[in-house]
């Protein structure tokens, strides 16, 4: 449950500085897991690199896969993990323009207006709801206090079923 500001980019553009945005060479891949160093985490100390623990799931959604079809849309490790080549060079994503794209795509579904931090809100909520031990809730959204409690949203019964039949869970 990563915050769109650690792995968005300051700068749309070309080079990032390899200490404060995510590439390619931030992507460990292991037996079990997928690990991505963050740089610039909100609640790390000065210097301070942070991991995401990704695992794989038999989901269309599976974020182990998601971030292997990144990595193979670069050609160098330092290339921004999330980007693209344009025809004037790298194209970084940033917050700003993630948050337009998805403003768009909630007005065209006729959704209501979301940001990225709900997926973090979104994230907290299913796990609490399916059961998963609160420390490994913590863990993975990397709160260290009880502050994840404002995250963690009442669903009903349906609401669960629904949300994982789309993640096809």
């Amino acid at each position: 449950m990563a915050r769109m500001a650690e792995l968005t980019y300051t700068s749309s553009s070309g080079r990032i500085n390899l200490k404060k945005g995510t590439t390619t060479q931030d992507v460990l891949n292991f037996q079990n897991m997928t690990t991505i160093n963050v740089h610039k985490a909100k609640t790390a100390k000065p210097g301070e690199v942070q991991v995401i623990k990704l695992r794989s799931i038999n989901s269309p959604l599976c974020p182990v896969r998601a971030i292997e079809q990144r990595r193979q849309a670069t050609t160098s490790d330092t290339d921004s993990l999330f980007g693209y080549e344009g025809p004037k060079g790298r194209i970084n994503l940033s917050k700003r323009h993630a948050n337009q794209v998805l403003a768009a795509a909630w007005h065209d579904l006729g959704r209501p207006h979301l940001t990225c931090h709900s997926f973090r809100v979104g994230g907290a909520t299913l796990q609490h709801a399916v059961g998963i031990n609160i420390n490994e809730i913590k863990s993975l959204g990397r709160w260290t206090t009880d502050c994840y409690k404002r995250y963690v949203k009442p669903l009903s019964r349906e609401e669960v079923i629904t949300s994982l039949s789309i993640l096809e869970l």
